[in-house]
C-alpha cells in the first residue's frame, strides 16, 4: 500500500502523479492546507483538471488548482 510516508521516502525530489476523483483531490487540498484551516470552496473539480503542489522541503504548497489548459480546445469554458 502506498502511504504519504512511502511517497516521501521513495520519491524524494521526484514528481509524483496521483490519479483520483474530485472528492479525494478536495480532501488532499484541505489536509495539505493544514488542520483547522477553512474548508476549500465547494466548487466541483473539473474532469481531467490538474492540481499541482510544490514542496518547499518541509511541506507541500498549492501552486495551481483545477488547471485545464492541457486539454486545449476540449477544456470546459
Amino acid at each position: 500500500m502506498v502511504t504519504p510516508t512511502t511517497v516521501r521516502d521513495g520519491a524524494a525530489g521526484l514528481e509524483v502523479l496521483v490519479v483520483a476523483h474530485d472528492a479525494v483531490i478536495v480532501a488532499v487540498r484541505h489536509v495539505l492546507a493544514g488542520l483547522g484551516s477553512p474548508a476549500p470552496d465547494a466548487a466541483p473539480v473539473a474532469n481531467a483538471s490538474i492540481p499541482r503542489w510544490d514542496g518547499d522541503g518541509a511541506r507541500l504548497l498549492l501552486d495551481e488548482y483545477g488547471a485545464t489548459g492541457h486539454l486545449g480546445d476540449l477544456a470546459p469554458s
